[in-house]
């Protein structure tokens, strides 16, 4: 068992007496004098009236003083801070008629055929462009007919169309085609 005699009493020491002392009398400064530093505490030191109307007669501490709304009980009870705000009613969604559904279908119908038409048309058009970037120009003949070309084995001209590619130029250094849109004649 542990011997109660060796645990000794907690003393206080010079220094912190001190420091207790130098406390205490801040305290009771701040308690009398109050948070400003004692200004008004000393200039007002002879006035009995309480503190806030020392202030309020105050022209400096006047202008910082908050005025708060009158308002009366009853506007006070009638006002709901979790009231929701008065939103627009909702309406029904309007219900087309099956005439209206069926024309929406028709068009999105056309429609997603007309893309179909188009993704394949241009992969045709991408495939027939390789394959003409792939042929080599064997020879390129000038005549007083024109400008003849030999790529792979086929003879071209400008102008002229062949597979849904255009001919647009023959030059020296190459031939340069082009696709032929469905729109172009």
């Amino acid at each position: 068992m542990a011997d109660d005699s060796n645990h000794s009493h907690p003393t206080i020491t010079r220094k912190q007496s001190v420091m207790i002392g130098v406390l205490g009398a801040a305290l009771i400064g701040v308690l009398v004098f109050g948070q400003d530093g004692g200004a008004a505490a000393v200039n007002d030191a002879a006035t009995t009236e309480p503190r806030a109307r020392r202030r309020a007669a105050d022209p400096a501490v006047k202008s910082k003083a908050t005025v708060w709304p009158k308002v009366s009980l009853e506007e006070m009870l009638a006002h709901n801070p979790f009231a929701q705000p008065n939103l627009p009613k909702e309406t029904e969604p309007k219900i087309p008629a099956p005439e209206e559904v069926a024309a929406a279908e028709a068009k999105t119908l056309e429609s997603a055929k007309a893309k179909s038409l188009e993704v394949e048309r241009q992969t045709k058009v991408d495939a027939v462009m390789t394959d003409w970037r792939n042929q080599k120009v064997n020879m390129i003949l000038r005549t007083d007919r024109g400008v003849t070309a030999l790529i792979g084995d086929r003879k071209v001209r400008e102008g002229q169309i062949i597979d849904g590619v255009r001919i647009v130029s023959i030059r020296p250094n190459g031939v340069i085609v082009e696709p032929v849109s469905s729109a172009k004649p």
